[in-house]
């Protein structure tokens, strides 16, 4: 028992003097509603930022007949594009409590790959079959008709700027969630002022009612919520037979 004793005491005061225990730390586990809505109002218009410029570098490719040019811009574009992956994984988490954030990025993964892998490549290629009709490859690989598809490089180019507009969604969304982010923080200050400016629960680290956001570390949300009456802190080590049992 004094074991025990002596070993939580010990992981109690590594836990709270770790980094990931500090709750002025903004990429920490406890962060309160005002600080998460701040990060994300800054965020997201830095992330709307990249997209556009992924935009402006894809968009002259439907004007240029050089394949250097073309992969250029077109690389380019794509670096743009792909720098919002870190910031779109932070902004996810910010969004959720701790305790959601592993649903958050995991529903984050399967709707990008719903609307850009599942759907998208087949609805592009009915449009492209739409506008270009010749531009058809056989199963040996090679244009059913060259010289038809030569004639509808316009149908096909247009094609390629469907693709590009679809990008546009990005910096919808990004501007509705930086939109609610602004609105959650304005409530969250006029609750503030409401209470005199008091020291919220998040301040406290008390985590409020159900102790979502506070707490020493995860280990500790997680140890109290699915703690119950057999946990083998409530053995009695110097009796073998709970010992055995704890162990089966």
């Amino acid at each position: 028992h004094d074991h025990n004793q002596n070993h939580t005491t010990t992981t109690s005061s590594s836990t709270s003097s770790s980094p990931i225990a500090n709750t002025t730390n903004p990429m920490g586990l406890n962060i309160d509603p005002t600080t998460r809505n701040t990060l994300l109002s800054s965020l997201l218009p830095r992330l709307n930022l990249l997209v556009l410029l992924a935009v402006l570098f894809v968009l002259p490719t439907l004007l240029m007949q050089q394949a250097a040019f073309f992969l250029s811009f077109l690389f380019l574009g794509w670096t743009f594009l792909f720098a919002t992956q870190t910031g779109l994984m932070v902004s996810a988490m910010l969004t959720v409590d701790r305790a959601h954030r592993p649903n958050a990025l995991a529903f984050l993964t399967l709707t990008s790959h719903i609307l850009g892998d599942v759907p998208a490549p087949i609805a592009l290629g009915w449009i492209k079959d739409r506008l270009a009709p010749e531009c058809r490859i056989g199963e040996d690989g090679d244009f059913e008709d060259p010289e038809g598809c030569a004639e509808e490089e316009e149908g096909v180019r247009l094609g390629l700027g469907v693709a590009y507009l679809w990008m546009g969604w990005s910096l919808v969304f990004f501007e509705v969630a930086r939109r609610f982010a602004k609105r959650g923080l304005v409530r969250t200050e006029a609750k503030e002022e409401r209470n005199g400016g008091g020291e919220d629960e998040y301040q406290r680290g008390d985590g409020g009612k159900d102790g979502r956001e506070g707490g020493n570390d995860v280990a500790d949300y997680y140890h109290s919520r699915f703690q119950n009456e057999h946990s083998i802190d409530n053995y009695d080590y110097e009796n073998e037979d709970d010992v055995h049992d704890t162990q089966t």
